[in-house]
């Protein structure tokens, strides 16, 4: 008698479930701003979401909430840009907060940011996330 041993393993890799979520919302002084980072699947390296900021307007880097990872934001180009080198899976969400004080408010200005763009390293599968969600639109 001889005694056969099947054995089939199956290995399933969920994809990475990351997502970024902006919102703006109006003051009295200007514009308060959240990029909400949601991940909870994989641990993400090279995070990095940006966008370029629109209209007339003082930026206060007092107003900056950076909860993990280093933002910048360049006054030339009106570029602000988070990075965040590593985002562990204990980290499901991470909201990056900022205001701008605008200077003069433009009655015609519909968009406040241009297309907020999304890129990270799923370290489970090596994909490379990508996505561009819409600019953020004047609110009401």
């Amino acid at each position: 008698n001889t005694l056969v041993q099947v054995s089939d393993s199956v290995e399933v890799i969920i994809a990475s479930d990351a997502a970024v979520v902006g919102t703006v919302q109006k003051t009295t002084s200007g514009y308060d701003f959240v990029w909400l980072l949601t991940n909870s699947f994989h641990e993400l390296t090279n995070v990095k979401i940006e966008a370029d900021l629109y209209g007339e307007f003082a930026w206060d880097p007092a107003k900056l909430v950076v909860p993990v990872g280093k933002a910048v934001f360049d006054s030339k180009t009106k570029k602000l840009v988070w990075d965040i080198p590593k985002l562990p899976t204990n980290i499901d969400s991470a909201a990056l907060k900022f205001s701008t004080t605008v200077n003069k408010f433009n009655a015609t200005q519909t968009d406040v940011t241009g297309k907020i763009k999304f890129t990270a390293t799923d370290s489970v599968t090596n994909e490379v996330l990508n996505s561009t969600l819409a600019g953020l639109k004047t609110p009401q």
